[in-house]
């Protein structure tokens, strides 16, 4: 699918061959499915998705998101490393949260 009709999402599936399998969105990381064996070795799944990439980006935007690229807030939406000041999108009342804008 597209996010925002527009950014490519694909869906990774990991596959223990056991009975764990993982579906990963590489739109954020978003842990789309995860399924493994009950104890009577039966699998099931243990987490809920949504049935398409609009759900996540439109409707529930941290709906099975991992965190974006840092946690908590930047101040002001700029830091300085090495010397340099860099300065990032404020997404929430003035600075950066969880990522920014697009995580």
């Amino acid at each position: 699918g597209h996010a925002h009709g527009q950014t490519e999402v694909d869906l990774w599936t990991l596959d223990s061959g056991t009975g764990v399998r993982a579906e990963v969105l590489t739109y954020g990381g978003v842990l789309h499915s995860l399924t493994v064996p009950d104890t009577a070795g039966d699998p099931g799944p243990v987490v809920r998705s949504l049935p398409a990439i609009d759900d996540y980006t439109d409707k529930n935007p941290y709906f099975g998101a991992v965190v974006g690229r840092y946690a908590n807030r930047i101040a002001h939406g700029r830091f300085t490393l090495d010397g340099t000041t860099h300065h990032i999108p404020a997404n929430d009342r003035g600075h950066a949260l969880h990522g920014g804008p697009d995580g």
